[in-house]
């Protein structure tokens, strides 16, 4: 599919009968669009406003190890889908994304400048989620 620049176009519809037999409250679209020069864009959406929705509580969890001089990588997961994680992260730190959701099952690296040890950085860093 070819799309040209500021433009839209309708790449798929979910059908009547298929949508009638969800729940709104509990389900999402997630659409991921892959560029033929590389890339991706993904975005997710709702059905209801987020304070309608009835999202499983998520549990997330978090390595963080050293991927060269002054840089980490932090791989935060989830079993289920979390949505608006926000990470944080003590002194110098410096998060190169600190807010995305998470489908689930699914990681997201995310790099992580700091002139901090890796055991003092780790102690710094807090991931939460709107339904942790």
């Amino acid at each position: 599919v070819v799309i040209s620049p500021n433009a839209s176009a309708i790449l798929y519809t979910v059908p009547g009968n298929v949508m009638r037999k969800v729940d709104p409250a509990t389900m999402y679209l997630h659409a991921v669009l892959a560029y033929a020069g590389g890339g991706v864009t993904e975005n997710r959406h709702f059905f209801l406003e987020p304070k309608h929705l009835k999202l499983p509580r998520a549990r997330i969890a978090i390595s963080v190890r050293k991927s060269g001089p002054g840089v980490y990588r932090a791989r935060v997961r989830s079993a289920k889908f979390a949505f608006g994680v926000a990470l944080t992260a003590g002194g110098d730190a410096h998060l190169h994304e600190n807010w995305f959701d998470l489908d689930a099952g699914s990681a997201r690296d995310v790099t992580i400048s700091s002139e901090l040890p890796l055991a003092r950085l780790r102690r710094t860093i807090a991931v939460r989620a709107l339904n942790s």
